[in-house]
């Protein structure tokens, strides 16, 4: 599953790792709100895996021929600065998958990747924020039972 700027989610058809005849999710900001582990797990099982792989050089022959949608990072990745992991979707919703190399490895890639503004085209893979497990009173009632402030006088 992933989103554009739109706040539209894709989900990848298993069969033909394409996101053509596959539910296409509107999302308002409520659901950006805390979910459970378990609901984590459950959104989890139910994507499929993008097996068809393209060269990292092919995004640039992609763009330069207009067939580039959309290419998906994580939201914590950072490009350029080591091989990161994308989903590539073309204007068919063809989904493949590469990895980009870092900045050090191949700048000739990335002058060309500022040159196309492939940037504009980036967009940040949905991660719902995990609601953390509460902790039993046992282990914290310690910090309930000292309600006391305490504060020292001195001199300036």
């Amino acid at each position: 599953m992933s989103a554009d700027r739109s706040g539209v989610f894709y989900l990848v058809n298993r069969n033909r790792g394409t996101t053509e005849g596959s539910k296409i999710i509107s999302v308002s900001n409520s659901i950006h709100s805390s979910t459970t582990v378990a609901h984590c797990l459950t959104i989890n099982n139910n994507l499929p895996v993008v097996s068809n792989r393209i060269p990292y050089t092919q995004v640039l022959i992609l763009k330069e021929n207009n067939k580039l949608k959309h290419v998906i990072k994580a939201p914590n990745a950072s490009l350029k600065q080591r091989p990161e992991a994308v989903l590539v979707v073309l204007d068919d919703n063809q989904v493949l998958r590469t990895v980009l190399p870092s900045l050090e490895s191949n700048r000739r890639f990335w002058d060309s990747w500022d040159e196309f503004k492939i940037d504009a085209l980036c967009v940040n893979a949905y991660t719902p924020p995990v609601k953390r497990p509460e902790l039993p009173k046992s282990y914290l009632g310690f910090l309930g039972e000292s309600s006391g402030v305490y504060a020292v006088e001195g001199k300036a």
